[in-house]
């Protein structure tokens, strides 16, 4: 069974070519939660596999290039918990734009699986890169 720092890896080294595989690592009933993005009109959480899936495979449509960099996992204070820091810098084509982004993250894991990963992120850099007009529409 894998802990918490493994799933996370896996999860950030699959991600740019294979999103299945990062998809795999979560529960059936797993969360992925953007604690901030609501306050830029744009969904703070993601329930159930089914969701997550939909996000990632979206998020790599918007953003084909879309790859995690310079990633730093730290160990929690329990194997089912850990800590990352990781970097986005890739080209948003059907806007032209760079999307520019440095996370922090907090996994939380049970019987091998990610229940939760809560990633923080600055949303002033996703509004600029993703919006439409971009700060305009916030």
């Amino acid at each position: 069974m894998k802990s918490a720092r493994e799933l996370m890896q896996t999860y950030l080294d699959n991600f740019h070519h294979d999103t299945s595989v990062s998809l795999d690592v979560f529960a059936e009933e797993g969360v992925i939660e953007f604690p901030y993005l609501k306050s830029i009109g744009m969904p703070e959480r993601y329930s159930g596999k089914k969701n997550i899936g939909e996000l990632l495979v979206n998020l790599k449509k918007t953003i084909p290039d879309f790859k995690f960099q310079n990633i730093i996992i730290y160990n929690g204070a329990t194997p089912d918990e850990a800590f990352a820091e990781y970097s986005v810098d890739a080209m948003v084509p059907s806007l032209g734009r760079v999307y520019k982004q440095h996370y922090a993250a907090r996994i939380v894991s049970k019987n091998g699986k990610i229940i939760i990963l809560r990633e923080f992120l600055d949303t002033i850099a996703v509004a600029k890169a993703l919006l439409p007009a971009g700060l305009n529409d916030i």
